[in-house]
């Protein structure tokens, strides 16, 4: 008695599901990256501190424009902190409590243009974003 293999019909089926599961297992692992990140972002915050006394800070380009400034208590950067490009022109806006970037922060282009507008609470990116290019036009807009 002799037994003939029949050819699969569904060769082209089975090689679908083959690729399917293939992609649906890298797709669960980028997942499990993003899943990831988000917990690694959301551990404890620590501010960072400054050695510098408490009181006004200014740091100065060798041209001596300003490059960046704010205050500082305890030791963490509080307050609104200022920094700028060599030219002079602002380069960002950021406000700080306890050493944590906490509400409103603002870029700027070397042109003048605004980069972004966006919100920490206390460290954490929140809310909407919104991104411009540097003619100032609004690209993108990410919510947090």
């Amino acid at each position: 008695m002799t037994f003939k293999f029949r050819q699969f019909p569904f060769k082209s089926t089975l090689l679908v599901l083959v690729t399917s599961l293939c992609f649906s297992c890298s797709s669960e692992s980028k997942g499990e990256d993003k899943q990831q990140k988000k917990q690694s972002e959301q551990k404890e915050q620590k501010p960072t501190l400054v050695n510098v006394p408490d009181g006004p800070y200014v740091e100065k380009f060798d041209n001596g424009e300003v490059r960046i400034q704010g205050n500082v208590l305890n030791g963490m950067r509080d307050g609104q902190w200022q920094a700028f490009y060599k030219s002079g022109q602002k380069h960002s806006e950021n406000n700080y409590k306890n050493g944590l970037l906490h509400g409103k922060t603002t870029s700027w282009h070397p042109n003048g243009r605004i980069r972004y507008i966006g919100y920490y609470a206390y460290n954490f990116k929140k809310g909407t974003w919104i991104f411009f290019d540097e003619n100032g036009e609004n690209q993108t807009e990410e919510t947090f």
